[in-house]
């Protein structure tokens, strides 16, 4: 049964299959109590107790498993498999590189043996799984340190090295001469902490985390309170006795007050980024409900849509006289790149509020922020507040000295910070961060008019809640017919911890708001997606003129920008036995990748991204191209452009979400049996075939892929348009 279902059964029979433990004991008491003071209380509070019982225990089932294969791989795993898998690097050196903010940068190379081939750059990386803003543990020596290592936050990887930020304090250590290191990958469970308080918090009926903190008049308190109650219930489910949850969703939200059409239009008119149709619905939706839904299938401006409803949200707020009285966005998403995308759009598009720009700060570690960016962070801010600036002198002055009363003064430092970076958060308009990072303390007694999920169809429900709870409306962005959540426990998934709340509320018929104009790919690209995926109703509006076909290859079609390449080579499973890879494939694939560059159309590397459903076809990949970054640049010199120097190889998971001019798909599945496993998921052909703008190559044994219903109507579109490669050897 479905969370808000309806019917005619009693609340405690409504939601009992639901719960486990205590809240059978509320169930019963809650049926009892429906007898005596009327059912429909009664079945609220149920609905809350089944919704946190079922999800926290997807909550544990998920970190358990994840913290077992973490613990196996430490304790059950040579070094060498550790080295081999990627999970551990060896033999690294510490280089001080700068300062980010309050944390010191620090490059790892691996130094040569042999002086006299030194490289300043050092020796060239084994495959690794290292990537932006993961959490590492370094132990000095070659073995694990459980306790006693340091931990750190990776901001950059090269070809040559990764930079890392640490905590200043452990600098001197790190960088001491001759000392050799060794790097893991770090379990982080602020994560599932964050979500579980999210579930406590949602799980009680009519409240709200900061409501007191709205106005200091009791009129106020109640009223936040009776709208909080508003989204609160729309997200369970429930909707009022004599209406739908359709309309329930649709009721305008309190902090707009009594908005009417003009003020609504003087808000839009606040975005100077033209809008279509479709997505002027959609921003006329959601500041007029209390949850607004849009899918963005790909390439239909979800961004640029969420950038101009932001503008007008806080312009409207400005209108009804909110403003003054803390930010009024809370802007968030499941990852850091689509936190930045939102950021860095709000900071192009110079909105202006009451006579001023908007002012946006973006809350997180700032390592795992854009380097470009790095100025609106909130530690960044601090930095230039005369209390930041007051904190950063003592810090100097008593730099390196230890002893009880030096540690007051630390103390002492961090209360200044503290007081400045609260200060900064009650003037500004739009707080940007990810999802697990609205549950930063530093939030805690902010309540936000508005909280904006991105991605959230790629988060865990109670993940997703981080944000919302701190919130009198929502909006919610996603596409259902992408990837959802990644979720490695069988419990977990069978609890619906794979179900995110955006799919929920669309199960549960709240309106969705369908963004509908593609912007990405060219028109032939898109065709596939629209009709196998979206009844045919997103529409392109970059034409062929627009997308050019790009040479270097021998394209099948002259007019549609994709071709199947066969590949007959079979597929070999990796050491450790969970995942595949394709060696023909491989070459293959680097052989377009090279082809394509070497014809001189595309700018650099950088416009290519070569994706692949399995870690190990992604590893092979990066083998066979000697794959890195930018290796002549340290991360405080590292630009937005910098990133054309790169040839991004990913998975196809890792790459939802982002574009390139031309995608190279690696499918990997060659076999006799006709086995294709998680490659049989539509979701993720869909996500595979619509990250490409100018040219889409498919790489793949067809008579194994044919033997899944979508890909043989994938073949059949492809046979229609001519786009199967026949001959290689002139490909």
């Amino acid at each position: 049964a479905r969370l808000g279902a309806t019917g005619g059964e009693s609340g405690g029979a409504r939601y009992a299959h639901l719960l486990d433990g205590d809240a059978r004991n509320a169930s019963s008491s809650a049926s009892s109590s429906s007898r005596s003071r009327g059912s429909n209380r009664a079945a609220l509070r149920l609905g809350y107790a089944a919704h946190r019982e079922r999800f926290a225990k997807g909550l544990k089932c998920e970190l358990e498993e994840e913290m077992a294969l973490a613990e196996e791989r430490l304790n059950t795993w040579p070094r060498e498999r550790l080295v081999a898998e990627g999970y551990a690097i060896l033999g690294v050196r510490a280089k001080y590189e700068g300062t980010l903010q309050r944390d010191s940068l620090v490059r790892l190379t691996i130094p040569y043996k042999d002086a006299s081939e030194a490289n300043p750059l050092g020796q060239e990386l084994p495959y690794h799984r290292f990537t932006t803003g993961d959490m590492v543990q370094l132990s000095e020596g070659d073995d694990h340190e459980a306790a006693g290592g340091i931990t750190g936050v990776v901001a950059l990887r090269s070809m040559f090295f990764i930079t890392v930020a640490i905590h200043e304090d452990d600098l001197s250590r790190l960088v001491s001469e001759g000392s050799r290191w060794r790097v893991d990958l770090s379990a982080n469970t602020v994560a599932h902490d964050r979500s579980l308080a999210a579930l406590v918090a949602f799980s009680e009926p009519g409240g709200m985390s900061g409501a007191s903190s709205m106005s200091t008049r009791a009129s106020d308190k109640n009223s936040s309170s009776t709208a909080y109650a508003t989204l609160q219930r729309a997200l369970l489910g429930v909707p009022d006795e004599n209406g739908t949850l359709e309309e329930l969703a649709a009721t305008p939200p309190h902090w707009a007050g009594k908005a009417q059409k003009p003020q609504l239009a003087m808000a839009l008119k606040e975005v100077r980024e033209p809008l279509n149709p479709s997505q002027r619905v959609a921003v006329k939706s959601a500041l007029s409900s209390s949850l607004a839904v849009w899918q963005g299938p790909p390439g239909t401006g979800k961004t640029r849509t969420l950038i101009a409803y932001i503008g007008a949200a806080v312009h409207l707020a400005s209108i009804q006289k909110r403003r003054g009285r803390g930010p009024i966005v809370l802007a968030s998403a499941a990852s850091n790149v689509a936190v930045d995308n939102i950021l860095e759009g709000l900071a192009k598009e110079s909105f202006i509020v009451d006579g001023r720009p908007l002012r946006v700060v973006r809350v997180g570690a700032p390592a795992k922020v854009q380097p470009w960016l790095q100025q609106l962070t909130l530690d960044a801010q601090i930095a230039l507040h005369p209390l930041g600036r007051q904190a950063a002198a003592m810090r100097e002055a008593i730099r390196g000295q230890s002893g009880p009363a030096f540690a007051r003064q630390r103390k002492q430092a961090t209360q200044l910070e503290l007081t400045a970076a609260k200060s900064i958060l009650k003037s500004v308009d739009v707080v940007c961060t990810t999802c697990v990072g609205a549950g930063d303390e530093l939030l805690e007694d902010f309540t936000f008019p508005v909280a904006v999920v991105d991605e959230a169809t790629q988060c865990t429900e109670p993940g997703a809640l981080i944000s919302l709870t701190k919130a009198l409306s929502a909006v919610l962005v996603g596409d259902s017919k992408q990837l959802p959540p990644t979720v490695v426990s069988r419990d977990a998934v069978d609890a619906g911890l794979q179900v995110s709340i955006f799919e929920r509320m669309e199960r549960l018929g709240v309106k969705v708001s369908l963004l509908d104009m593609q912007y990405r790919m060219h028109p032939q690209i898109a065709e596939f997606p629209s009709l196998a995926f979206y009844k045919g109703k997103v529409g392109s509006v970059p034409t062929p003129q627009d997308r050019p076909l790009v040479p270097g290859i021998a394209w099948p079609s002259p007019n549609v920008p994709v071709a199947f390449v066969e590949i007959s080579a079979p597929e070999s499973r990796a050491p450790d036995g969970n995942s595949l890879y394709n060696v023909g494939e491989a070459k293959m694939a680097i052989g377009v990748v090279r082809k394509l560059l070497a014809a001189g159309d595309l700018a650099g590397p950088g416009d290519i991204g070569v994706i692949s459903p399995y870690a190990a076809q992604v590893r092979r990949l990066q083998e066979e191209y000697g794959v890195g970054g930018s290796p002549k640049r340290n991360y405080l010199d590292y630009t937005e452009e910098d990133k054309i120097e790169e040839l991004e190889i990913r998975s196809v998971d890792g790459f939802q979400g982002r574009e390139k001019e031309v995608i190279v798909l690696c499918t990997v599945r060659s076999n006799p049996s006709g086995d294709i496993g998680f490659v049989a998921d539509p979701r993720r052909l869909n996500v595979g075939i619509t990250r490409a703008k100018r040219g889409l190559i498919v790489l793949g044994n067809r008579k194994t892929l044919s033997n899944n219903e979508m890909w043989r109507s994938w073949f059949k579109w492809i046979d229609e348009q001519n786009c199967a490669v026949s001959d290689t050897t002139n490909f």
